[in-house]
């Protein structure tokens, strides 16, 4: 009961701190930025205990795919909220803590057990934390790419809208974007990294198409920054690998459990 009510408070402050920026985004004067700070700290904070209580069981960690869906989601917001302080991507909220509420759902109406020792294998607690934070980095540039086409078809339309003046500059939106693909390349560079030296089983049966997958991300993230420094792309470019290697880490993970779960049937 403790569990279903804390919860439900973190999906009330997350959906509360979503209207206060749609609101920005609908071009209304009144300033939403310190409620949308307390409401998402509010959410966040709730969120983490929800998924200590779904996670920590007598010792081991139960990390199923949703469980770990929503440690994601969780690590998404945070992410948002601290790079918020110093970068204009509030506005991504409205696409990011919808996803955190319904991450949360699934954990409570879906509980699963999948326990793990990670407390004897430090090495694999890294590895999903690097896991886990690269793959939020670069979902929130997914998300800032997407962002991006909306503001760049209103341009072209020349369609001066309240939404597009409520967010930043088109340099500042590329910028931050570029800055969001580095970090979750390095990111990714380690938690492969990672795989390769902790691991001996990475490219057996069960996980090599997972394998796969991360390193033609890691691949099109490598390309995107090469395309960057070299030849300055930018615009469409940009937006549409970015896309296209946050598709192929969320196959590399959500397709592995859709294969795992028809298999069991």
């Amino acid at each position: 009961m403790q569990l279903l009510i804390v919860a439900s408070i973190a999906m009330l402050c997350y959906l509360g701190a979503t209207g206060m920026q749609s609101l920005s985004l609908a071009g209304h004067r009144l300033s939403v930025r310190k409620p949308w700070f307390v409401l998402a700290c509010f959410a966040i904070l709730l969120h983490a205990f929800v998924i200590y209580r779904l996670v920590d069981v007598h010792g081991l960690q139960n990390l199923t795919y949703i469980n770990v869906t929503t440690l994601i989601a969780w690590m998404i917001c945070l992410i948002t909220l601290l790079t918020a302080f110093y970068q204009p991507i509030a506005n991504l909220s409205v696409f990011l803590f919808p996803f955190a509420i319904f991450s949360i759902l699934l954990a409570i109406v879906f509980p699963g057990h999948h326990l793990i020792a990670t407390d004897a294998s430090p090495e694999m607690l890294v590895h999903i934390w690097l896991a886990v934070i690269a793959f939020s980095v670069l979902a929130i540039a997914a998300i800032q790419a997407v962002f991006m086409a909306l503001q760049q078809k209103l341009l072209r339309l020349k369609r001066l809208d309240k939404f597009l003046q409520a967010l930043p500059p088109v340099e500042t939106m590329e910028r931050v974007l570029f800055r969001l693909i580095m970090t979750g390349f390095v990111l990714l560079s380690a938690m492969l990294a990672t795989s390769f030296i902790f691991f001996n089983d990475v490219l057996s049966p069960p996980w090599l198409h997972q394998t796969i997958l991360s390193l033609l991300a890691w691949l099109v993230f490598a390309f995107i920054l090469f395309g960057r420094y070299f030849f300055g792309w930018r615009g469409k470019v940009a937006i549409r690998w970015t896309c296209f290697g946050v598709l192929l880490l969320v196959l590399a993970y959500f397709g592995t459990a859709l294969l795992e779960s028809l298999f069991h049937i």
